[in-house]
């Protein structure tokens, strides 16, 4: 009877290292986005924002469909979480065509400077996956989702160290429009961030145990 409780308690025990983390993310150079999020973008506008997928916790939606019919799960692809954003134009006949792309990322070496991101030290791809491509109608474009995810013919594979979401304006109807956004994934949780083993003394590992 000990080893059936035992097994079950093995069996469940991944479900207690994950937590739902919401996170606005860093500008290239590692300075912490804020809920402020951008002012004033126009159709010049690209915002960069980089993920550090260290601590993602993998978790596949959709684990036997075989093809990407079902679009929000991205069925043969895995789900690395779902990016959240809004324009609020400030005037009530703007609009705007936009772009959401996700760029992978490494670690090319460690700065000794105990910033993980910075601008040259993290080597990110020049191709892009485009996660959407929209042209929002008039007025505000309320919150709106859609699933992140890198584009490889291996399928589902695991994240990279860095995930670049771009959101970049082509066309605009005014150079007043505000862009807010958040970040929603799994991830492993704050009590045993600190047990990370992947680096050594005089590592890369954040800073802090804690992605908020």
């Amino acid at each position: 009877m000990k080893k059936i409780i035992l097994f079950i308690l093995i069996l469940v025990l991944p479900l207690f290292s994950q937590q739902i983390t919401y996170d606005w993310g860093y500008t290239i150079a590692g300075a912490r986005y804020t809920q402020t999020g951008y002012s004033d973008a126009d159709s010049s506008t690209s915002i960069s924002i980089v993920y550090d997928m260290q601590d993602y916790y993998p978790l596949d939606f959709n684990p036997v469909a075989s093809d990407d019919s079902v679009i929000i799960l991205n069925s043969t692809r895995l789900n690395y979480g779902t990016f959240w954003w809004k324009i609020d134009a400030q005037n009530a006949t703007d609009s705007s065509g936009h772009s959401i792309l996700a760029y992978p990322g490494f670690m090319d070496y460690y700065p000794g400077s105990g910033d993980r991101i910075t601008v040259a030290n993290i080597d990110y791809s020049t191709t892009a996956t485009t996660l959407l491509s929209e042209t929002a109608a008039v007025n505000d474009a309320q919150w709106n989702a859609v699933n992140i995810y890198i584009s490889n013919t291996g399928g589902k594979i695991l994240p990279p160290e860095f995930i670049k979401i771009v959101i970049a304006f082509q066309t605009m109807a005014a150079d007043s429009i505000d862009v807010y956004w958040k970040s929603v994934f799994p991830t492993v949780a704050e009590s045993e961030q600190g047990m990370r083993t992947s680096t050594s003394a005089g590592n890369a590992k954040k800073a802090a145990a804690t992605l908020h």
